[in-house]
């Protein structure tokens, strides 16, 4: 007589099916691809810039390739996918009543890490290329050439005022 299957699969990750696991980490990179395909495409770094067609006038705002676009339709496909797969499986390891707070908290800290990453990645490029063209420098909030003549002469008012307990502050 045969011995009947068990349903249990056979390798499990901190109390959760290694297909769980797997949907999860599947999901967490195709996350990770569309976070690194967006900022390349805003700032054109992962291939010669040759390799990279223009959007917007006078400076570009968005550099792509068709590979862009193909990348972003797999990774919302496969991301999409995962979330199908671990949900279904959610709801048997919520009846056999596991723990899900581990993979949860893996969860919010893989993301958390994966957006510091891609900020930095986004003003690291900005920064070196601005360090590349010589452009370094203090910027300002206000262009003083177009300042109008004789703004110098304007009168610069007195920071102390009177002391009479009233706030009467005049020109120098």
């Amino acid at each position: 007589m045969q011995q009947p299957i068990s349903r249990q699969p056979a390798i499990t990750f901190q109390g959760l099916s290694s297909s769980y696991a797997l949907a999860l980490g599947g999901f967490m990179l195709s996350v990770i691809a569309i976070l690194l395909t967006v900022v390349d495409m805003r700032h054109a770094f992962l291939l010669p810039s040759s390799a990279y067609s223009r959007l917007g006038s006078p400076s570009a705002f968005l550099s792509f390739t068709p590979g862009h676009l193909v990348v972003l339709a797999l990774s919302l496909a496969a991301a999409w996918l995962a979330y199908r797969a671990m949900s279904k499986r959610e709801q048997g390891l919520r009846a056999s009543s596991a723990d899900l707070r581990r993979a949860r908290t893996a969860v919010a800290i893989v993301l958390m890490l994966a957006l510091i990453v891609d900020l930095f990645i986004y003003r690291t490029v900005q920064a070196t290329r601005t360090v590349e063209a010589g452009r370094l420098g203090i910027s300002k909030a206000f262009a003083l050439d177009a300042v109008p003549p004789g703004y110098d002469q304007l009168p610069r008012w007195r920071t102390s005022c009177s002391s009479s307990g009233t706030r009467r502050c005049s020109a120098s």
